[in-house]
């Protein structure tokens, strides 16, 4: 008997188990601390988008230069209203190939908005009032050709479609060899009795200058390769030469001044694609693109000659950049021009300047952020310990002899490709989680909309007077300053509508003490707003003539829409 009752319990405590963790179990599992590649990061939204069908919508924007789709996934609550009359976040990753760990921060964040829906509250809140759209990999080219083939950390930055880079009139035609077969592109050297490197002391896996006046005995030779095209130089055509956050229609800079920017603005498919889709989402009012290295939230502008923000917005970005710093804590709030470098037809710049977004660049963490001597750099012997003692030495390749087809006898080692800039396996997670609450934070700063104050009064002679007040309760405004002062998309209206009613006047509260009314001769039941700015109000007022129910609207292209409901009687 004994044992036929602890058969049962055996047999019961698999099936208790499970009913205690499935129903805080995500719909969808998926392992953060690792890189996916193009196939499984297709299949992950694919299947998130089938076990959230009434947030999530998936979609492709376009194709790729070798044919892949772009996936944008939509997260919005049509219970809450259409995804078009709401505040609208845009994020994307891994515009630069390498860059991998973009693509994966905005996977998770999606992931946690969806799996966390109506189990965290300001999770649900956000996503009830907001739309998102996610495009987690931009450059999917670059980003396939980085995760399967060999390169060096910084290699496949450029998107796929071939280049001339040396102007041979062939394209592609020498990259990278692997030539040890490891799966990483390393580094070439060989001994030299006048050869300008030495080993260093401290470190001898490390190749330094040597002194001056004295031979150091060895010279680096680049990057694994050997010389494909026959012309006397190495590696110099690799797959692509050119980058893709160089190639947007705002502030955009020919080849000659900067190196990449493409043909003409948006003359790369995925650029071009990615352009139409923003522009058929008119109320994106916020918005990041994920990059590394060096944990930064970068603003705009890129460039010097952009003028500088309107003192409002440098308000806007300033509060959300350094919220931002105390949100993830190691980063740092940024102007790029001023505080990192130069760049025209860069993607945030493009989305502050023609969409009048509040738009930053999240520049992820690396291994390299480990300053383990507290000098405020990192230097590579302090990757090194890094890479010794958290990655046990899988970062870094043992110099080994290698025979070369043109050099001879050289050694091939040094730094592999998950290193330096993909953030590592083991911190891949938190990383992903540190900025999804910024991204969280960013998107709670949108605009919120409410009417308060409203009142109707009967005045006589079958005349009522409608007073409302319409508040922002947020920091980011409904129009940003940029987009007023360069007239970009519409204003805001404030709309009264009835199918009994007549609107005899209406118009803006410029002094309410006083009782003193801007009025708006034309069209009074439409009053424009330039924005409700930062935790602001506006107070409007009518004269209505007529009976019965009315409809008040405020009507934000960015910003969002409210209505309420009049009786006038």
């Amino acid at each position: 008997m004994k044992k036929y009752i602890l058969a049962v319990v055996l047999v019961l405590i698999p099936a208790f188990l499970q009913a205690a963790v499935l129903p805080d179990a995500p719909k969808v599992a998926v392992d953060f601390n690792s890189y996916h590649t193009y196939e499984q990061l297709t299949d992950i939204l694919k299947k998130l988008a089938e076990a959230y069908p009434e947030l999530a919508t998936l979609e492709s924007v376009g194709k790729s230069y070798q044919n892949r789709d772009i996936w944008v996934l939509t997260i919005n609550n049509p219970d809450t209203g259409p995804m078009l009359t709401k505040p609208a976040f845009y994020m994307d990753g891994n515009i630069h190939g390498n860059e991998v760990q973009a693509s994966e921060a905005c996977l998770y964040t999606l992931w946690y908005l969806l799996t966390n829906y109506d189990k965290m509250e300001r999770v649900t809140n956000v996503v009830d009032r907001a739309a998102f759209y996610f495009i987690p990999c931009v450059n999917v080219d670059g980003r396939s050709y980085f995760l399967e083939q060999p390169n060096n950390p910084s290699s496949s930055r450029s998107g796929q479609r071939p280049v001339d880079d040396d102007r041979d009139g062939l394209f592609d035609e020498d990259g990278y060899d692997d030539l040890d077969g490891d799966g990483s592109i390393t580094m070439m050297r060989i001994k030299d009795p006048a050869g300008r490197m030495k080993p260093d002391p401290e470190d001898p896996r490390m190749m330094i200058m040597a002194e001056p006046g004295k031979p150091g005995g060895w010279e680096l030779l680049g990057m694994e390769g050997i010389d494909n095209d026959e012309d006397g130089r190495i590696n110099e055509d690799p797959p692509g030469g050119y980058d893709l956050n160089r190639n947007w229609g705002y502030n955009w800079m020919p080849e000659y001044v900067q190196f990449g920017a493409g043909e003409y603005p948006m003359s790369h498919p995925e650029s071009r694609v990615i352009n139409e889709f923003l522009l058929k989402h008119p109320n994106i009012i916020a918005g990041t693109a994920g990059h590394n290295s060096g944990g930064m939230i970068l603003r705009g502008p890129g460039a010097k000659n952009m003028g500088q923000f309107s003192p409002m917005d440098v308000r806007v970005y300033d509060y959300l950049g350094k919220r931002g710093e105390q949100v993830i804590p190691g980063y740092k709030y940024l102007v790029a021009y001023k505080d990192l470098y130069t760049t025209y037809g860069d993607f945030d710049s493009y989305l502050h300047g023609t969409f009048g977004a509040y738009a930053f660049t999240i520049e992820h963490f690396t291994d390299s952020w480990e300053d383990i001597t507290g000098d405020g750099e990192v230097d590579d012997k302090e990757r090194l310990k890094f890479d010794d003692y958290l990655r046990h030495g899988e970062g870094f390749k043992e110099w080994k002899p290698y025979k070369h087809p043109l050099y001879g006898d050289i050694e091939i080692g040094g730094w592999t490709k998950m290193t330096q800039r993909p953030t590592p396996e083991f911190m891949l997670a938190q990383e992903c989680h540190r900025t999804a609450a910024f991204i969280i934070f960013h998107a709670e700063s949108m605009p919120l909309l409410k009417f308060r104050d409203v009142k109707v009064e009967s005045v006589g002679g079958g005349l009522f007077r409608i007073t409302a007040a319409v508040s922002n309760e947020q920091v980011i405004p409904t129009r940003s300053a940029h987009m007023v002062r360069s007239n970009i998309g519409r204003p805001d209206f404030a709309v009264i509508s009835g199918s009994n009613i007549e609107v005899v006047s209406g118009g803006e509260v410029s002094d309410k003490y006083r009782g003193i009314i801007e009025p708006q001769y034309k069209d009074p039941a439409r009053l424009r707003v330039r924005a409700l700015n930062s935790q602001s109000d506006v107070i409007l007022q009518w004269l209505v003539r007529g009976r019965g129910s009315a409809t008040l609207t405020y009507n934000s292209l960015k910003g969002g829409l409210i209505e309420k409901t009049l009786d006038l009687r």
